[in-house]
């Protein structure tokens, strides 16, 4: 399943968050990427919207934050370019889950926060020692 999202259009990211409630009212879980964009120098992270929180907030749903250790160096970015894929493994951190019980909307930015930080960590923490190995 794909929940396509432009985010250019007001009208198409409401219309892909409604789809996404009903999906979760169905039962079916949903794997969210909420960055808006690909950072030029990675692996950081960009700026997170907010959707994905709220929706998990709206639904009382837990959030289990997910860290791609690798997709930075695998999948480069190339600005225009043609995609450069590079072999290798793409290892990935399973986090506990984030519980949303008893959250607002208010607590959205807060969420928001706690998950790109620990998603942020985990990944400067492990390119840190990626980079120290390929120096040494």
């Amino acid at each position: 399943m794909n929940i396509s999202v432009d985010r250019s259009s007001i009208k198409d990211s409401h219309k892909a968050y409604k789809r996404a409630r009903k999906d979760l009212q169905k039962g079916i879980s949903l794997a969210i990427f909420p960055e808006a964009t690909i950072p030029d120098c990675s692996p950081e992270l960009g700026p997170f919207k907010n959707g994905a929180f709220k929706l998990a907030i709206e639904m009382q749903v837990p959030i289990v934050p997910i860290t791609f250790l690798d997709n930075w160096c695998i999948f480069p970015d190339s600005k225009g370019q043609k995609l450069l894929l590079r072999p290798g493994i793409s290892r990935i951190v399973i986090h506990p889950p984030i519980s949303t019980i008893g959250l607002t909307e208010e607590d959205a930015n807060g969420l928001r926060d706690q998950v790109k930080d620990l998603i942020f960590g985990t990944l400067q923490k492990k390119a840190d020692a990626h980079f120290r190995k390929n120096v040494e």
